[in-house]
């Protein structure tokens, strides 16, 4: 009986573990992220971030639970920034799995996250630069979303480094350019105003199918306008 209740996990005193970190528990992981005790240890911190990306990646129930969600956003925000690489990928990675739910997406961009993404498209961490397009992507549906990636020069970001990203990196990062094509001829005109053209040229000599895909999609619709035929012509776009 004894052992039983040291296993209790006292946050939500439901979940059984033996484990110091209390995985698999939402509630024990922002406890550890706000532990005075933890406030310097770099290690702890990464668990505790890691931990609430990777529950929140499997859709845990107790994001449900009333207020939890918005007590994982209060304790991870802090950790986005001014960190160690280390706590920074895993909290930006729980940003990202977060708005993979749509359930969680509403509060998720309401805390305030999408300014942090964007802002984390510029890192020259090539991880933390992953987790933070895919954030993107997954809410760039969203218009005010758009409107961050156009006002805080997202977009001009991932028009510049996408060439060099790695094939991950390129796919998420295309198919964020992609529905800022779809959203509407006011974007289309934005990204050949960015010279995306020349961007989407270099993409037509890849190998990756589905970035092949999009970059071709996007230039159909950037063609549908007729001042950007030439841009598309100068690009090297028709001959590729």
């Amino acid at each position: 009986k004894t052992a039983s209740k040291e296993r209790v996990c006292n946050p939500c005193s439901k979940h059984l573990t033996d484990q110091a970190t209390h995985q698999g528990c939402v509630l024990r992981s922002c406890v550890n992220l706000s532990a005075k005790q933890n406030a310097t240890e770099v290690k702890a911190l990464a668990v505790a971030c890691k931990c609430l990306a990777d529950e929140a990646q499997s859709g845990s129930p107790q994001l449900d639970e009333e207020g939890v969600l918005e007590k994982v956003l209060m304790n991870l925000i802090p950790y986005t920034r001014g960190v160690d690489p280390q706590i920074q990928r895993q909290a930006v990675r729980a940003l990202a799995n977060l708005a993979a739910q749509e359930t969680h997406r509403s509060k998720t961009m309401e805390a305030g996250t999408v300014p942090i993404l964007v802002d984390m498209l510029a890192s020259q961490d090539d991880l933390l630069r992953l987790q933070a397009a895919r954030g993107i992507a997954l809410l760039c549906s969203e218009e005010v979303v758009r409107q961050a990636l156009i006002e805080m020069r997202g977009v001009n970001t991932i028009i510049n480094t996408l060439p060099a990203e790695s094939d991950e990196g390129q796919a998420i990062m295309i198919s964020i350019l992609e529905a800022l094509a779809n959203a509407g001829a006011q974007y289309r005109v934005l990204l050949r105003e960015h010279h995306c053209v020349f961007t989407l040229a270099a993409c037509l000599t890849t190998k990756n199918a589905g970035v092949l895909e999009k970059a071709t999609n996007i230039l159909a619709l950037i063609a549908s306008d007729h001042q950007a035929r030439r841009a598309i012509f100068e690009s090297g776009a028709v001959t590729a």
